[in-house]
């Protein structure tokens, strides 16, 4: 008797955990449907329509002539994650690339105001190189915003605060948070700036891989990225020896992929899904919904923060925490308050400034974003140096 009520309080627990495990598995996969036909919803709008002409009719006679002048393909760091290629020559250097290739002339990007292109620093950032020969004021961290796209220099943000502060840019589109923390970890201690500042946009809410090749080799073990030479601050040489044998990859593998759209999906199904075990968009949805629930702050921008925050402490130096909204227009997106006013309460909790530029940017008007595209425009670029501009000196900082 004990032993069939036992067979049978097993096979109940069994059915019960293969239910569980079977209703779980269907909110993944409405979780990526969500996701998928919210994107399909904006693919089908007058924006998306705007972009496909621009990329179709504009992006690729303009890169065919950057080509035919010198410029390069930018390689960005974040397709170390998704090129094995690059990532198993990364790995047998010991090093992960934080910026595109040093010391070249590469194209970027169009959303109207024609293709941008620049020379790299020896670094690969888009800098002056003389920025990096004297004391930093300010450095900023971030994603293509930080970066610049797609204005020229002078309308960028770092390239805004100049000459009122040395400023150096160390952004790179396709960045996410766990790479704004990679650099901060890198970099801040090292530069020694009176100022850093991260700058995150709508795009970064999420828990972040922690599969990712950069979250293991910098919160692991990782290796040196620096040497000096003659007292200057210089890339070591395992790190150049990647971007050496690195360039024939870039050329071939992202060259091409900049020729479809310059952003896709790569990988096998099972491994784009991971993302979605943590049903982030339903969660968000629901905090939507019931606008009571507090949201969480994902994981990756945490780790950016107390990163930021602890390489700050080493370095001497103010951390700033910015947001960049995005535009009701160009990028439509229900969780970015959520995400936003998370943010603030975590640098708050930290005792970080909080810059939102929603304050000054007009998200719901075109003026401050791109012609062509959902970057800022240089108004918008203007709106956000001034915003920094002025935290820097509330935070006790004068040039």
């Amino acid at each position: 008797m004990d032993m069939s009520r036992t067979r049978s309080f097993g096979l109940w627990t069994a059915s019960l955990l293969l239910m569980a495990t079977m209703v779980y598995l269907l909110l993944v996969v409405a979780d990526y449907v969500f996701f998928k036909y919210v994107r399909h919803l904006s693919e089908q709008s007058e924006p998306a329509r705007i972009e496909q002409a621009r990329i179709r009719d504009e992006d690729g006679p303009l890169r065919d002539v950057a080509r035919r002048n010198g410029f390069k393909s930018m390689f960005y760091p974040d397709s170390l994650d998704r090129y094995p290629e690059l990532q198993a020559l990364a790995r047998r250097h010991g090093v992960a690339p934080l910026a595109p290739q040093p010391d070249t002339n590469i194209y970027f990007c169009n959303e109207g105001y024609g293709l941008i292109t620049y020379r790299t620093d020896r670094f690969g950032f888009r800098n002056d190189g003389a920025r990096w020969d004297s004391r930093v004021d300010i450095v900023l961290i971030g994603d293509s915003f930080v970066h610049g796209a797609c204005v020229e220099e002078r309308e960028t943000i770092s390239g805004q605060l100049l000459p009122r502060f040395n400023a150096l840019n160390l952004g790179t589109a396709a960045n996410d948070p766990i790479h704004y923390a990679a650099l901060a970890k890198t970099f801040v201690p090292e530069i020694k700036p009176r100022v850093a500042v991260m700058v995150f946009y709508p795009n970064d809410n999420d828990a972040g891989n922690t599969g990712s090749y950069f979250y293991s080799h910098y919160f692991g073990s990782n290796g040196r990225y620096f040497k000096r030479e003659a007292g200057r601050l210089m890339p070591g040489d395992e790190l150049m020896k990647f971007y050496s044998e690195a360039r024939a990859v870039i050329e071939t593998i992202i060259g091409e992929e900049d020729e479809r759209t310059g952003f896709f999906e790569r990988g096998s199904l099972l491994k784009r899904m991971v993302p979605y075990f943590s049903l982030p968009h339903i969660r968000s949805q629901i905090r939507v919904l019931f606008g009571s629930l507090e949201q969480e702050i994902p994981f990756s921008s945490r780790l950016a923060i107390d990163t930021l925050v602890s390489s700050c402490r080493e370095a001497g130096c103010i951390p700033v925490v910015a947001y960049i909204p995005n535009s009701a227009f160009w990028h439509v997106d229900p969780f970015a308050k959520g995400y936003a006013k998370s943010l603030k309460g975590y640098a708050a909790a930290k005792g970080v400034r909080f810059i939102d530029a929603t304050e000054v940017i007009d998200v719901r008007g075109r003026e401050d974003y791109a012609i062509k595209g959902s970057h800022l425009s240089p108004r918008g670029y203007r709106l956000v140096a001034g915003m920094i501009r002025e935290a820097a000196e509330r935070s006790g900082y004068s040039h």
